[in-house]
């Protein structure tokens, strides 16, 4: 072999081996990287934010759920922002006592099928309360969405991610970022970190946005409600049924009197515990906060005595009340 030809033979292969080691090395950097921002990301972000840490700390309780002592029911109360507001959970858990422990599980923003796909995943992993109390408005149940990455991240299990894609019609853009956030918590909280340091640069932003009137909801289709209601409460008393959950269901302010009759017989209809603790005639503009939609103290306290003696009695098929 010619000199001439082996010394190029061992410069490309001293290039390759030069090459190998650089693409090595920068996948090492990059996954250190990639892990400290992960790492960094989960200390920071709970340290911050008051709401994600509790989040954060409701899905493990809530994870950890066993029932079935005798004598003593868990309970699941599981909701949206009208949970957080509407309902005082430490007098519910006061009064209730013995008999009840309470354990609330709420996320802002979130709607039937985050909490489908949320309690179907708790039970599967084998979270067992003896009772769930789903507290929803009642256009909740008729919406077809989920709060995207924050749904991903605390609520979905990667094996529904399939199920869900097919339930929403996504995208397949859509369902990958709900596959990443599943699995980042970089990647799935990146939104609220940017709202937590925008709140620290302004920290008068929640007391300005709390003075903004928010737009009437509006009221759902009677017959969306009818059908949508009677197949999605008979898909979530399933799930229950099988895992020999208890089911509740609470019609949450502002309840529209058409919607809670229709969402009162279509309980009945399925078999579903229905409980109305307070109608709109039962409060008044001063029970609302700023924004017209969520309870104040004066509400919560009305709201939340109201509820109290619903929840003692767990016997009837299907209770409603006002």
């Amino acid at each position: 072999m010619p000199l001439s030809t082996f010394s190029s033979d061992m410069l490309a292969e001293r290039r390759i081996a030069t090459l190998q080691k650089a693409t090595i090395g920068l996948l090492l950097v990059t996954i250190g990287l990639v892990g400290g921002l992960e790492l960094g990301t989960y200390h920071f972000v709970y340290q911050v934010s008051r709401n994600l840490s509790r989040i954060h700390n409701e899905a493990l309780v809530a994870a950890q759920i066993r029932g079935g002592a005798e004598g003593r029911k868990e309970v699941l109360l599981v909701g949206n922002s009208l949970l957080i507001h509407d309902v005082d959970v430490e007098k519910l858990e006061r009064r209730l006592i013995p008999n009840q422990h309470v354990q609330q599980f709420a996320i802002q923003a979130t709607t039937y099928y985050d909490w489908y796909y949320a309690l179907r995943g708790l039970l599967t992993e084998g979270a067992r309360p003896d009772r769930v109390v789903v507290c929803l408005e009642a256009r909740h149940i008729v919406l077809s969405s989920v709060r995207n990455e924050i749904f991903a991240h605390y609520l979905m299990k990667r094996r529904d991610l399939f199920d869900v894609r097919r339930t929403l019609h996504l995208t397949g853009t859509e369902a990958f970022d709900l596959l990443v956030a599943n699995t980042s918590i970089f990647y799935a909280l990146r939104k609220e970190l940017r709202q937590v340091l925008l709140q620290y640069v302004l920290p008068e932003i929640p007391q300005l946005t709390a003075m903004i009137a928010l737009a009437p909801k509006p009221q759902p289709d009677p017959v969306a409600l009818r059908t949508l209601g009677a197949a999605r409460l008979t898909a979530l008393r399933k799930l229950m049924m099988n895992s020999h959950t208890e089911l509740t269901l609470v019609l949450m302010p502002p309840v529209e009197p058409e919607s809670s009759e229709i969402i009162r017989q279509v309980s009945e209809q399925v078999g579903v515990q229905l409980l109305v603790p307070l109608s709109q005639n039962d409060l008044a503009d001063e029970d609302y906060q700023p924004d017209g939609y969520h309870l104040n103290q004066r509400g919560r306290d009305k709201f939340t005595e109201a509820l109290i003696p619903l929840l003692l009695p767990a016997d009837p098929i299907t209770s409603f009340s006002r």
